[in-house]
């Protein structure tokens, strides 16, 4: 990689994987080829931020939640890998960093996290229709887990709280 940096999130389309963000507050969005055993740098997010998630849907790149120089971020970017640009989109309900994501079909949910306090908050951002719902909690509050799709079901797996 050819920008050292932690707190960054990643996701794959094809033989591509995507590594957007990072500390301290980074736009970087660079991409490993995995044919051509390359790095290249693509176009920078407008809000740089760290601990955030990345997931595709397609072709496109949501970039959601993390933290800012100062405080929890909501936002909501779309990275459209084959114009090599961002786009705004509506939103998270609330801000939050250390949250997991995942994708079932055209939805990206967003689970657990912190805001100040851990939190068990599960939303749901629909792609097709740029809106966000809320989803069943999880049973316990959790930040910093991971999340993985099985069989069109999410599995949030680990994570810190306060306890």
């Amino acid at each position: 990689m050819t920008t050292g940096r932690y707190g960054l999130d990643s996701t794959i389309i094809g033989d591509k994987i995507y590594c957007i963000g990072g500390y301290n507050n980074l736009t970087t969005n660079q991409v490993y080829d995995i044919t051509n055993n390359s790095w290249s740098t693509l176009a920078n997010m407008t809000t740089g931020r760290e601990y955030l998630t990345v997931d595709a849907v397609g072709t496109n790149i949501y970039a959601i939640g993390g933290s800012g120089s100062t405080t929890y971020l909501n936002t909501n970017e779309c990275y459209n890998t084959i114009t090599n640009t961002w786009s705004t989109k509506t939103n998270m309900t609330a801000a939050k960093y250390g949250h997991a994501s995942g994708v079932i079909g055209t939805n990206v949910y967003c689970i657990g996290g912190y805001t100040g306090s851990y939190v068990k908050t599960n939303y749901c951002y629909d792609t097709l229709t740029n809106t966000w719902t809320t989803k069943t909690a999880l049973t316990a509050v959790r930040s910093d887990g991971d999340c993985v799709e099985a069989n069109g079901k999410l599995y949030f797996i680990f994570g810190r709280s306060a306890s």
